[in-house]
C-alpha cells in the first residue's frame, strides 16, 4: 500500500511496486493477475488490518469514530505543514 498512497493507482509502476515487495513484475502478474488485481489484494489486506486493530481497541462506534476522524484529521494536518 505504501507505493500506491505515495504515487497514487496510476502513477505507481509495477516496477516500483515489485521493487517494494521484493518480486519480479512477472511474479506480480502470475499472482494477482494485473495492476489492479494487486491493488485489490492490497486494500483488502489493509482493510483486515484496521478491522481487526479496531476489534482489539473494544471500543464502542463513537469513540471508535472519534479516534478514526483524529487520527486522519492529525494526518492531513502533519501533511499540509500544520
Amino acid at each position: 500500500m505504501e507505493v500506491f498512497w505515495r504515487e497514487g493507482f496510476h502513477g505507481a509502476s509495477i516496477a516500483q511496486l515489485g521493487a517494494a515487495m521484493g518480486l519480479r513484475p512477472g511474479s506480480i502478474y502470475a499472482a494477482f493477475g494485473s495492476k489492479e488485481g494487486l491493488f485489490r489484494e492490497a486494500l483488502a489486506a489493509y482493510t483486515r488490518q484496521v478491522r481487526a486493530r479496531a476489534r482489539a481497541l473494544q471500543l464502542g462506534p463513537r469513540a471508535l469514530l472519534e479516534r478514526w476522524f483524529t487520527l486522519h484529521i492529525d494526518r492531513a494536518l502533519a501533511e499540509a505543514g500544520g
